[in-house]
């Protein structure tokens, strides 16, 4: 199931009930062999007992037994990175020396491995939390044809929360590169409650890109009976894309005020192109009406 939360980078993907989300391994194209890297934005609703984040596991006739091969984990809310290679060999196995997680409370989290220097590293935020070195040139399994996926294998393990922004490298991130990846869903991303790029449209709407489905339909000033619809605005050449080409009293953009996600508390920002053609006398924007006591209607915005 998508939905967009507070702290979510647009939309992400809410698993319940230890059920998990599942790629083809048979197919999947560029393994890692030598590095990898598995980053992601996790909120967990508990934190306690053993988690699994992201596992694979492999069969005949690349790997001698059907034992998980990665596993990404929290064990009460410390961090376990682990992997087996097909002949049944650990590669690393490392976990962080205390708690680094809290119920309900997102986190970026990135493992790595570095094969040619043996070396496992878990950072949590940015900053490296755990790090371990091995014999050097062990590198990794690449049969992930059983199972590869968030959550553990059949949908029988604890996993309920919430997964964002999952990436998997075949290649180690310098930490600018970890941090420039974190910075990418910091600030706006995660505080946007509506994005009307005017690039999508469905019908007489155009859709959010925010991930909060707060619509926005074409509307216009109250027909007379036996008045035929206007045509919608014409599309616009915008500077970003499409724009829309807005005529006074005869179309207007309208959201649903009643069903609006995540109205703005404690701050607000508004930010749009804007070309008018004429530069005197009053342009509204933008206006939030309300009805007070059903008999006067003011504006708030």
């Amino acid at each position: 199931m998508l939905d967009k939360i507070p702290g979510s980078c647009g939309k992400c993907a809410k698993v319940c009930c230890g059920g998990g989300i599942t790629f083809d391994g048979a197919k999947f194209v560029g393994i890692p062999y030598i590095e990898i890297v598995i980053a992601m934005m996790i909120q967990l609703k508990d934190t306690s007992g053993t988690i699994d984040l992201f596992e694979t596991i492999g069969g005949p006739p690349l790997s001698n037994h059907g034992e998980p091969q990665y596993q990404l984990q929290v064990e009460n809310a410390r961090v376990r990175w682990f992997h087996r290679n097909e002949n049944g060999s650990t590669v690393f196995s490392i976990i962080t020396d205390g708690p680094v997680l809290s119920n309900g409370k997102w986190y970026h989290l990135a493992a790595m491995y570095e094969g040619l220097r043996g070396s496992a590293k878990i950072y949590i935020d940015g900053k490296l939390r755990k790090q371990e070195t091995a014999d050097p040139g062990v590198f990794l399994s690449r049969d992930w044809s059983k199972y590869a996926g968030i959550g553990s294998y059949g949908g029988k393990g604890r996993l309920e929360g919430y997964i964002d922004e999952l990436y998997i490298y075949n290649k180690s991130l310098a930490e600018p590169e970890l941090k420039a990846l974190i910075q990418k869903c910091e600030g706006p991303k995660s505080t946007m409650v509506l994005h009307l790029s005017f690039d999508k449209k469905s019908g007489t709407k155009f859709l959010d890109d925010s991930g909060l489905m707060n619509h926005a339909e074409i509307g216009g000033p109250p027909l007379q009976p036996g008045q035929p619809t206007p045509a919608p605005p014409p599309p616009a050449k915008g500077s970003c894309g499409n724009g829309v080409q807005i005529s006074a009293g005869q179309a207007d953009i309208k959201l649903d005020g009643k069903t609006f996600r995540n109205k703005p508390i404690d701050g607000v920002t508004l930010a749009l192109w804007v070309n008018v053609t004429s530069v005197k006398g009053k342009h509204y924007l933008l206006t939030r009406l309300v009805d007070i006591q059903r008999t006067n209607t003011t504006s708030i915005y």
